[in-house]
């Protein structure tokens, strides 16, 4: 690491060091552990959101957020006298070194599925088991889409999956079915049930396609927004009781997105 970088880390730390010390910001100074970390979560989507949506320097500064959050976590610990940040990065090291013996020892690999293996071979071997079901240990603050999905993987590697599309495709057809009879019964819990199993259903069509559900439905809100609006700048929300008139006012939203990406696939078609 040169200079610019240890003088770059050092300059953070004491900006961190200042606003939690002595004299320093009252709000920085009242946070703990457990009030900081769900701001971690949600730096780290908006740094998910930066690398898709937008350009580098904005993933630069989500980045950046996140960095901070870690050394004040780290600086709250310290204080506390429970961990620190060179314990933190210490760690971490000695972590990668032991999950790459391919790259700091001499195992070979054919590629990164073997690399994949290794590495899920190493962390049972720290004591990272798996629970009783045999599917491994999730965090319970996981978003459940995407739980949903890890198990399911895990599932697929022991064994428990379908051979092709048609599997995931068919559940999700039959799931469907139970949860309109769940409707046409009127039982909530029923309906709770089998709206979970059809949403568990789709997150195994996510697996088996490579389709994060989590960005995709996040997509989806991003869309419908887009096309409410449409409908609010038209006067569709002038009388409520005319669902006609929204839903003709959407469907025009839609069309004009539709138009959107073909003129748009077009011009990438002329470039080219």
């Amino acid at each position: 690491m040169d200079e610019r970088h240890t003088e770059a880390l050092a300059a953070l730390l004491a900006t961190v060091r200042t606003l939690v010390g002595p004299g320093g910001c009252p709000w920085d100074r009242a946070q703990t552990l457990e009030s900081l970390a769900p701001y971690l979560v949600e730096e780290s989507w908006e740094t998910l959101d930066a690398v898709r949506n937008r350009g580098r320097a904005e993933v630069c500064e989500e980045l950046g957020d996140v960095l901070m959050l870690v050394f004040l976590m780290c600086e709250i610990a310290r204080k506390e006298k429970s961990f620190s940040l060179p314990e933190v990065a210490r760690e971490v090291n000695a972590k990668l070194i032991r999950r790459h013996p391919h790259v700091f020892g001499d195992t070979a690999v054919s590629g990164p599925g073997e690399v994949l293996r290794n590495w899920e071979e190493i962390k049972k071997s720290e004591g990272k088991k798996a629970e009783k079901d045999g599917l491994p240990s999730l965090p319970e603050g996981l978003p459940a889409l995407t739980r949903a999905v890890k198990l399911g993987k895990a599932a697929s590697k022991l064994g428990f999956d379908w051979p092709d599309l048609g599997g995931p495709m068919g559940k999700i057809s039959e799931e469907w079915a139970e949860l309109k009879e769940a409707v046409a019964g009127g039982d909530a819990r029923a309906i709770e049930d089998e709206v979970g199993d059809l949403l568990f259903a789709v997150t195994n069509l996510c697996r088996a396609t490579g389709t994060d559900p989590e960005w995709a439905l996040r997509a989806a809100c991003d869309r419908f927004r887009r096309r409410f609006a449409v409908v609010a700048e038209r006067g569709g929300l002038e009388n409520p009781a005319d669902l006609s008139r929204m839903e003709k006012l959407w469907e025009e939203a839609k069309e004009m997105e539709r138009g959107g990406s073909s003129r748009q696939e077009t011009a990438l078609s002329e470039e080219e």
